[in-house]
């Protein structure tokens, strides 16, 4: 099923343990965040991995962010509450963000979002917010934050429709829709290789909250390099996925991937799900997949990691 009806049907505000709140998918009692915590989620698995990964520009430079699956914009808020805490000289004058979500009922909790004290060094946008664009449409919001100024195009539309453009340039690529299980059309080697086209020029960054192995082999096969960000509760890291190997803060050990998962992307469990369309959608990318892994001469994933 298309994640557009799907989105309709939520519960909430739903607290999470830090104090941050998320929605619950009605039909299939998901949280659309980790329940340790939205905003814990969105910083460790977002602003903090673009923080360590990205190649700073100048700072009187503009800054591209893709958001690609909005949702209730977690992602982007951390990415951007991180960059605005950055010491004067090193924080840029503009930054733009591209966002697409596709169900248009999520608009009324947008400006929600800002009110929380998670959020406050963003409040000035709130009042600013655009009202809901038209399906297909980009409704532009711009604001202010101290001397950066921010805008935001925010379409209601299925993110693909953007990728069947001309070649884009994009500093930061937030990828965050549900679950390759219930959205493989939204996790093809497609998709990944036009990102790392996007990014590659300007050694941008990818985040993402997946750590899915079919995810991993999209990604390592459409050319990134590929670390391991935090785990948070009870679930694991994400990942971040850069252009060219990069020697990032702290102890290596703690963004490298695990044995288990490198022994994993070299079995059929690596397998990628594909789409040279950019139209399928989930349940017959699933069929093609599993048709393709039984079919692989590729080994079996040993299920003791080894």
């Amino acid at each position: 099923m298309d994640r557009a009806p799907l989105w309709n049907r939520v519960e909430g505000p739903i607290p999470t343990a830090d104090g941050s709140w998320t929605l619950r998918d009605a039909e299939h009692g998901q949280l659309f965040h980790n329940s340790a915590g939205a905003w814990s989620e969105s910083w460790h698995h977002y602003a903090q991995p673009v923080l360590a990964g990205l190649t700073r520009p100048r700072p009187d430079s503009t800054w591209r962010v893709l958001d690609a699956c909005f949702g209730l914009g977690y992602a982007t808020w951390a990415v951007l509450d991180a960059w605005l805490a950055l010491p004067t000289a090193e924080r840029p004058t503009r930054i733009e963000v591209t966002a697409f979500e596709q169900d248009a009922g999520l608009a009324a909790f947008w400006p929600l979002v800002l009110e929380q004290d998670c959020v406050r060094a963003l409040r000035p946008l709130r009042d600013r917010f655009p009202a809901c664009p038209a399906a297909g449409r980009a409704r532009i919001w711009n604001g202010s934050v101290g001397t950066c100024h921010i805008e935001l195009r925010l379409t209601t539309a299925d993110f693909r429709t953007a990728l069947r453009e001309p070649d884009e340039r994009y500093d930061v690529i937030l990828h965050d829709p549900f679950t390759p299980m219930r959205a493989a059309h939204l996790w093809t080697a497609e998709i990944f290789k036009i990102y790392h086209r996007w990014l590659a020029p300007h050694r941008g960054v990818l985040a993402t909250y997946s750590t899915s192995i079919a995810v991993l082999g999209a990604l390592r096969e459409a050319g990134f390099f590929l670390y391991r960000t935090p785990r948070l509760g009870k679930k694991r890291g994400g990942t971040l996925a850069l252009c060219a190997p990069t020697e990032l803060p702290g102890d290596p050990a703690h963004w490298a991937l695990s044995p288990e998962d490198e022994a994993a992307l070299r079995s059929r469990s690596g397998l990628p799900y594909r789409d040279p369309t950019l139209r399928a959608h989930n349940a017959s990318l699933i069929r093609v997949r599993n048709q393709e892994v039984r079919d692989s001469s590729l080994p079996p994933r040993d299920p003791m990691g080894r």
